[in-house]
């Protein structure tokens, strides 16, 4: 879970001992900027009873360092990053880290939630809203798809904000998920059943008054959980609970009652109704808008980008979704309804259908093209025979697949 950056996310300054880069064992594998920030509030998080990965522990040294390896007899295994978990720095704000909770060592994120008043209105307090949202009541709704906080707790004490005048913060917890396409999608149902689950979600937030406004394919995630990321025997999506999940609330509103907003910073500019010329006639987004309406166009165009051309009877419900009018577009409830719509009566044949557009992520970043296209190939073949085997076990079973049934 690793949310964008925005300008109230950043972590605080503290003091850090400057290294010079050529008197570090590790270059270039040492701790970034934002590595360093964890690593200075890990007995913080290790007080609450959580435990970042060794890599950020106080005075850390590289597993490889321990074996007698400099780094660069290290960059000559080509299959570092994998054999040395605490090699490969972290990349981005960092924002999120994945723990351990230490009393069972269940896997966690931890997120870092500044307190700063630029970062925290009336209407946009992220702990406050993920509070709400985790309360007992609204957790246990099954149409509640945001990932729940399991705990949360300033960062510093009274004293150490006045030692280091930093300003404090929260951390929160959740569980551990995992990106929503880590396993590949291989059956129309499988698209379908993604798609209705995380519109339920949305017509969730929107009915309690929180506008998302920053819908993204990073910001949508699977449960960890599911039986399908089992270590031992996983099963298919076919045979287990798959539930999926709406994260990141750091960019949302809750309303007392609904007006129109100004856009943020985000990462869908391309929402129409943001724009207006300015004096100079330049287009620029500072039109009030629907922040409701608006997360029903991002979300059409996540959607829209996956599974546009291979779902075909979410084209039209893609269409108004997408609709440059947010008088024409629909709301997230009635968005939900057309897609019940155009789903209720679809065939078994058309469930089955394969899905081609969405494969499983490739790390190929430093692969040479050789070594890629073998790698694409297998990836390419592979999915088809995983979507004939999914085919033949659902045929065999004589499996009737419903959107919510599983």
């Amino acid at each position: 879970m690793q949310p964008a950056p925005s300008p109230s996310s950043s972590l605080p300054l503290l003091p850090l001992a400057e290294i010079n880069e050529e008197d570090d064992p590790h270059f270039p594998l040492g701790l970034t900027p934002q590595e360093k920030r964890w690593s200075s509030i890990y007995p913080n998080i290790e007080r609450r009873g959580y435990q970042l990965r060794s890599r950020y522990r106080p005075g850390w040294v590289g597993s490889w360092i321990k074996e007698g390896m400099t780094t660069a007899d290290l960059f000559m295994r080509p299959t570092w990053r994998y054999e040395y978990e605490d090699a490969a720095p972290s990349t981005g704000a960092l924002t999120v880290l994945d723990a351990t909770r230490i009393s069972d060592g269940a896997p966690v994120a931890l997120k870092f939630i500044s307190m700063s008043e630029s970062a925290n209105t009336p209407d946009s307090n992220e702990i406050e809203t993920l509070q709400y949202l985790s309360s007992p009541a609204l957790a246990q709704d099954p149409r509640n798809h945001c990932i729940q906080m399991i705990d949360s707790f300033e960062l510093y004490s009274p004293v150490e904000v006045e030692s280091t005048g930093c300003t404090n913060a929260f951390i929160a917890v959740f569980p551990y998920a995992r990106r929503w396409n880590d396993l590949p999608f291989r059956l129309a149902w499988e698209v379908l059943e993604f798609v209705r689950q995380i519109l339920e979600g949305l017509v969730f937030l929107h009915t309690h008054n929180i506008a998302h406004r920053d819908i993204r394919s990073e910001n949508l995630m699977m449960d960890a959980t599911s039986q399908c990321f089992a270590e031992t025997n996983p099963v298919d999506r076919i045979d287990a609970t798959a539930r999926y999940l709406l994260i990141d609330l750091g960019s949302s509103t809750k309303f007392k009652e609904r007006r129109p907003v100004q856009f943020r910073h985000g990462w869908h500019k391309e929402i129409p109704e943001i724009y207006e010329l300015d004096s100079e006639g330049e287009s620029v987004p500072t039109r009030l808008y629907d922040p409701f309406k608006g997360d029903v166009f991002v979300l059409g165009m996540v959607f829209e980008r996956y599974f546009g051309k291979s779902i075909p009877c979410l084209r039209p419900l893609l269409s108004r979704m997408q609709d440059p009018s947010p008088i024409n577009r629909p709301s997230a409830d009635e968005a939900l309804k057309l897609f019940h719509h155009h789903t209720h009566h679809i065939g078994r044949a058309s469930l089955l259908m394969p899905v081609a557009e969405v494969e499983a992520p490739l790390d190929i970043g430093e692969m040479d093209v050789f070594t890629r296209g073998i790698v694409v190939i297998i990836t390419y073949f592979w999915g088809w025979i995983d979507y004939f085997r999914l085919l033949m076990k659902v045929l065999w079973r004589g499996q009737e697949l419903r959107l919510g049934s599983i």
